[in-house]
């Protein structure tokens, strides 16, 4: 594949430095290279400790070498540690479980394919915090909307008084911790958007990213065809940590972190279903639609446009569109600089405060 791409530094030798989470010699932790080709799928099960190549686990002596760390804060989190690890084009390495992921090389990291720790409607990603944080709160009134989770910036608002929560965490994404659940609905059994995944990628030559790294938000539950109800927001997005002292992006790399879109609501005689609001991923999650008695959950965030709040039902009475979800947090540490028309590969853009750059 041919790279148009911008490096932040043009050197691949290898540089000893302490990566972020973790014990500097957790780099020599994996021996080994793990090669993952177009059409095979990585699976990391983080709460069965396990790693699945195409369904068949992977024993321990075999790259990538598993192991747990504890991080800051009481929480913790699932290393991989390989040689060399490479994701071709049309491979993915999905993610799943309640632990972040840390994936070290003591050489290079190359991402053509696609990296998903993405929250799946209520489902989170690893690491995704669920009702925690930046989960908005509930209210008893079945009519009520939530409003979408918090984590690098603010979700859209539902219903008054349900409005987003706070921002939380840290721009160095150290703690390593995911993204949000949006706030459920005053009927509860329309539970909010799961909390985008967490994961970091540290590399003592090269990280190329030239594929996908998704870690968006849930989409907030809509109501159906049930009369009167409030929907619930979506998720925020998560964490995604990449350092090297060579990060380079292709053209083709793509690194998102968007919120999820809110459900939609119903009123009294809806014509058609309040909808789930669309996952998080590389381009913006709708809301779920809403037929002329229905509310329209707010999109969630994406690129420099911030989380939409969730709709009222038209002529007023019926249950309210959740808020769409929030930014999570992007962080790249590296030891060059950034080139100006770098900011086409992630959202949020690196003109938001919840994408950020450090030196290793």
């Amino acid at each position: 594949m041919l790279l148009s791409a911008c490096s932040l530094l043009f050197s691949a030798e290898l540089v000893d430095y302490e990566p972020s989470n973790v014990r500097s010699f957790s780099f020599t932790d994996g021996a080994e290279d793990c090669h993952i080709s177009r059409g095979q799928t990585l699976l990391v099960d983080t709460d069965a400790r396990q790693v699945l190549l195409d369904g068949v686990p992977l024993s321990n002596n075999v790259a990538p070498v598993i192991n747990l760390v504890n991080l800051v804060g009481g929480t913790r989190a699932m290393t991989l540690a390989c040689r060399n690890l490479r994701l071709e084009e049309g491979a993915t390495l999905h993610g799943t479980g309640s632990l972040a992921i840390i994936v070290l090389a003591s050489e290079n990291i190359s991402l053509f394919g696609t990296v998903d720790v993405a929250a799946v409607i209520t489902s989170s990603g690893p690491g995704g915090l669920g009702s925690a944080l930046g989960t908005p709160s509930t209210s008893p009134d079945p009519k009520a909307a939530g409003s979408g989770g918090s984590y690098g910036s603010l979700g859209g608002n539902g219903t008054t008084p349900l409005t987003a929560e706070m921002l939380y965490g840290s721009p160095e994404l150290v703690p390593l911790i995911g993204g949000a659940a949006g706030g459920a609905a005053g009927d509860p059994s329309y539970i909010g958007g799961g909390g985008g995944g967490a994961i970091q990628f540290s590399a003592r030559g090269t990280l190329t990213v030239a594929g996908l790294i998704n870690a968006g938000g849930g989409g907030g539950r809509g109501t159906g065809m049930a009369k009167d109800k409030g929907a619930s927001g979506g998720g925020s997005g998560g964490a995604v940590l990449l350092e090297a002292p060579v990060v380079t992006m292709a053209s083709t790399g793509f690194v998102a972190v968007n919120g999820g879109g809110g459900g939609g609501g119903t009123g009294s005689n809806p014509s058609r279903n309040g909808r789930d609001g669309q996952n998080g991923s590389d381009v913006i999650a709708l809301g779920g639609d809403a037929s002329p008695d229905n509310s329209l959950g707010g999109d969630g965030a994406f690129g420099l446009l911030p989380a939409q709040d969730g709709h009222q039902p038209v002529g007023g009475g019926g249950g309210g569109g959740g808020g769409g979800g929030g930014f999570g947090r992007i962080r790249i540490n590296t030891m060059g600089k950034v080139a100006q028309d770098y900011v086409s590969g992630f959202s949020p853009t690196m003109d938001s405060p919840a994408t950020t750059l450090g030196s290793l």
